[in-house]
């Protein structure tokens, strides 16, 4: 699977695990990245409506980037952007928690 980021770039994922419909595991494949790692989305059902959880184990490897991640944007930017998209294009309010 390919997601072309905003600013055009084009990362490959590997599917690892999934197990329809409720997780799905992949791991970045693209190198020479500044980063690296998995991410698992899985999905629950609790007083009818769904919870989306998102685990990142990742790694990164340019001290800039890690600077910018943790103190500027949020460790958790990307995947709350995720989260927004899948309410946008659901259709769905999303409430992000951490």
């Amino acid at each position: 699977m390919r997601e072309t980021t905003r600013h055009g770039k084009t990362i490959t994922y590997e599917l690892l695990d999934r197990m329809p419909p409720w997780s799905v595991k992949r791991r970045i494949s693209t190198e020479n990245l500044p980063y690296s790692g998995t991410w698992t989305f899985s999905l629950r059902a609790n007083d009818g409506i769904t919870i989306v959880q998102i685990t990142e184990d990742g790694q990164v490897y340019n001290p800039v980037f890690r600077f910018v991640s943790r103190f500027i944007l949020g460790q958790t930017h990307t995947m709350d952007a995720y989260l927004r998209a899948l309410g946008k294009a659901t259709g769905q309010e999303i409430e992000v928690t951490h």
